[in-house]
């Protein structure tokens, strides 16, 4: 057996409800839902925790599950995939017993390969045990003993982390509405390859056109980047989120060698452009972006439109995500504020139909919400910063992360003008 551990970032192990799985619960007066929320309601979303993977394979799943009947609700934690060659089944405790909640059936064969650690499962049918039915009944008090026919589909892929992730080639993919007389600012990761998998990507209108380019600054530690960021521009950063259900951990995710499960293709990247760079040469966490125009009220407000764009992708998981010509709103009071964006995204979804599904165009639209508690404007050598305004996102659909993310901290911001 060898062990292989995947980090605890978001990752491909979901439970996909059918609606025929839904209405079986509906009937049993049950619901359930995953803690946290997944992408989509009918999608209970899990990470991999440790794995062993050999002629058969142990996967303990990060997060639990949550049923519900009424006011009354019990939890699944400790959850664990256990895929044999026979028989495959996720186990779980509800209360204080250990059940074997889901039996597991594939409708292909696994992929389990012990010497590269790596395991996949698509699209298996799953279905509450009799002992997990019978359970759930006493636990909720429920009428009637739930459905132990098809719920749905299990689907998994693991990959070990190799260390440090090797920085990947980053995908050409266009960028919306460019102005033919702007360039793309080089950067190390910037050569793009042209690769026959990844979708043509729908072109929106941009607001805003760079006029500048911003350039990475000095190669700092993390914590030492927040009050450095130089006059005309502003910094995004990630570096220093847990990396947990956040930008750090979706920034992970899409350096992770997965296989090519469920769509064919290339490593993922993220690719600063048309006039945005990386903070620092090389960290993918932090990425700046030119001030085009700004306006400072006297009661606290600021408008700050930027210019430039960042591209997300991960073609082997149909992920291709753009935001960009922000424009960051502080409220009269100066205590909260909006980040709109344009950009294209889709729904994260791990079944093979996403691979050739296009992503949808936005403009203008609301992305993140700003808290600007406690933080004052600093001014120093003529220069007047907001340092590191802590950003969460908000519920736009699918627009960042897939939908993945509502409510997930999104890095802060520090805002550079020059003083007036």
């Amino acid at each position: 057996m060898v062990p292989a551990t995947a980090a605890a970032t978001p990752a491909p192990a979901s439970i996909e409800l059918s609606a025929s799985g839904q209405r079986a619960l509906k009937q049993s007066s049950l619901s359930v839902a995953s803690v946290p929320r997944g992408p989509k309601k009918t999608t209970l979303w899990l990470g991999p925790g440790k794995t062993t993977i050999g002629s058969s394979a142990t996967v303990e799943l990060i997060g639990s599950l949550r049923f519900t009947a009424g006011k009354r609700k019990v939890d699944a934690t400790a959850l664990e995939l256990a895929l044999g060659r026979t028989s495959s089944s996720i186990s779980g405790k509800v209360g204080k017993q250990r059940v074997k909640l889901f039996a597991v059936t594939p409708t292909r064969p696994a992929e389990l390969d012990a010497a590269a650690g790596r395991l996949a499962l698509t699209r298996a049918k799953i279905a509450l045990t009799p002992a997990a039915a019978k359970a759930l009944r006493s636990t909720l008090k429920l009428k009637r003993t739930p459905s132990t026919a098809a719920l749905g589909t299990f689907s998994v892929a693991i990959a070990p982390e190799l260390g440090t992730v090797p920085a990947p080639t980053p995908i050409a993919v266009p960028a919306p509405g460019p102005s033919p007389t702007v360039q793309a600012s080089p950067t190390p990761e910037s050569t793009p390859i042209a690769t026959p998998t990844v979708t043509a990507t729908p072109t929106a209108t941009a607001t805003a056109t760079p006029s500048a380019t911003a350039t990475p600054g000095p190669a700092l530690d993390c914590a030492q980047r927040f009050d450095k960021t130089p006059a005309g521009v502003v910094d995004w950063f990630g570096c220093a989120l847990p990396g947990s259900t956040d930008l750090k951990s979706w920034t992970n995710y899409l350096q992770m060698p997965f296989p090519q499960f469920p769509c064919p293709g290339s490593a993922g990247s993220i690719v600063p452009g048309f006039g945005a760079s990386q903070v620092v040469a090389g960290d993918k966490y932090d990425h700046r972006f030119p001030v085009l125009s700004s306006e400072v009220g006297t009661d606290g407000s600021a408008t700050v439109v930027l210019g430039g764009n960042v591209t997300y992708t991960l073609p082997v998981h149909g992920i291709n995500e753009q935001i960009g010509s922000l424009r960051v709103v502080i409220n009269p009071g100066g205590l909260t504020g909006t980040v709109y964006a344009d950009g294209y995204a889709k729904p994260f979804d791990t079944s093979p139909a996403t691979c050739t599904a296009a992503p949808t165009p936005y403009t203008g639209q609301p992305v993140l919400s700003l808290n600007l508690t406690g933080i004052t404007p600093v001014t120093t050598s003529g220069v007047t910063r907001w340092i590191s305004v802590p950003a969460t996102v908000i519920d736009t659909g699918d627009r960042i992360g897939g939908g993945s993310y509502d409510g997930s901290a999104w890095g802060t911001f520090t805002i550079a003008l020059p003083t007036r």
